[in-house]
């Protein structure tokens, strides 16, 4: 395949086999984000794909060459994201789905043999907590926290994707977790859920 500079020219001449191929390229990760910013919902997440590939395709022509693709289709997909919250003033959302890595999976922590039925459920309570107080945050915070610890990105990259300073983005990471400790200490002390 082509690299995406490659694409990008051919898209810009009009070539539409092109766009496809970049579409095909970055659809798992574009998904993955989108699905884990609007907490678990599956057809939120296919929704916000579809209109950042549109958006993309749209504004292609404003593409600054010498960056990455995949930096600017994560930009304009959290700018989407970001929109839909205000938008809908999101709260908390219950998750009944894990989330989704890269390739496509949850990452085990333990050997399929080792886990118990109730090791497991135990787990994705878990799991299933942690995600409900991270998506409680306000947007600025949850997203540095998704793409540091969902997306497992860089501080350069969050900084590329989110158009902010590392220093900014240590800051905001430093916070989110300070607010998550606040959070989980509070819990806690009512006796909600043993970590």
């Amino acid at each position: 395949m082509p690299d995406d500079a490659t694409l990008i020219r051919r898209c810009l001449e009009g070539d539409k086999r092109a766009y496809a191929s970049l579409v095909e390229k970055y659809h798992k990760l574009v998904y993955n984000l989108a699905y884990n910013m609007m907490g678990g919902n599956q057809a939120e997440a296919a929704d916000i794909t579809q209109e950042a590939f549109l958006n993309a395709y749209k504004f292609l022509y404003r593409f600054q060459q010498g960056r990455k693709f995949s930096s600017w289709i994560y930009k304009i997909t959290i700018n989407i994201c970001r929109d839909r919250f205000k938008k809908r003033h999101l709260s908390i959302v219950s998750l009944d789905n894990p989330l989704v890595t890269e390739d496509g999976e949850l990452e085990r922590q333990f050997e399929a043999d080792s886990l118990t039925p109730d090791l497991w459920l135990e787990i994705k309570e878990k799991q299933r907590f942690i995600q409900e107080i991270v998506y409680a945050l306000p947007n600025k915070y949850r997203s540095v926290i998704i793409l540091r610890y969902f997306q497992n990105l860089s501080y350069e990259e969050i900084s590329e994707f989110l158009d902010l300073p590392i220093s900014t983005i240590k800051t905001r990471l430093f916070r989110a977790r300070e607010k998550l400790k606040e959070k989980l200490e509070i819990v806690l002390k009512r006796g909600e859920v043993e970590l």
